[in-house]
């Protein structure tokens, strides 16, 4: 009965909105089940250079549906074990993907985790990628995860520049083409 004197709030929607280098929109939230139409937007709508250098191979040629269920399965984390961001902007009044990054801990060191970003290409050098990692390292940390590991191409520098730029201490080796980058997120 008293509920209808209360004033209405609007909803907020989870997660921070932020804006790029270019003054554009983007809003940054944990992915949900739903969101795997937004990722097969995203897949179609980036190169095959920065297909290669997200996942070290040529991107393979698959039709929407036989991608389809991969898909529904990165958008449906285990909490426990991984943390998957999505970054999106609106774009002819409908949301649509710009931006992913994940990071699963590591089941022989639960210190430890990977790290991945995939950045659509137009949003790519507006700060996107730095943002997802600056929210990633800061999950981790409230984690009780100490050290975030990504393996990327030797020739990614974009990668080593953004983690660099979290201010972290950060370790490098490359070896046989390929970089693995460790950041320091908390005191050993």
């Amino acid at each position: 009965m008293f509920m209808k004197f209360l004033p209405k709030v609007k909803r907020q929607q989870p997660g921070i909105t932020t804006r790029t280098r270019r003054a554009r929109t983007v809003r940054i939230r944990h992915i949900q089940p739903a969101d795997a139409q937004l990722l097969l937007d995203l897949f179609g709508r980036i190169s095959a250079n920065t297909y290669y250098s997200r996942f070290m191979r040529p991107p393979a040629e698959q039709t929407a549906s036989q991608r389809w269920p991969e898909l529904v399965r990165l958008a449906s984390v285990d909490a426990h074990t991984q943390v998957t961001l999505i970054a999106t902007a609106d774009e002819h009044g409908r949301p649509v993907a710009v931006g992913l990054a994940q990071l699963v801990r590591d089941q022989a060191d639960p210190a430890a985790a990977e790290l991945a970003l995939l950045i659509r290409d137009d949003y790519q050098g507006e700060g996107v990628g730095s943002t997802l990692l600056d929210l990633l390292a800061q999950a981790a940390m409230v984690r009780g995860i100490r050290r975030l590991f990504a393996n990327t191409l030797a020739e990614n520098v974009a990668m080593r520049r953004i983690a660099r730029q979290l201010g972290l201490p950060i370790d490098s080796q490359t070896s046989h083409g390929e970089t693995t980058i460790t950041i320091s997120v908390l005191d050993s």
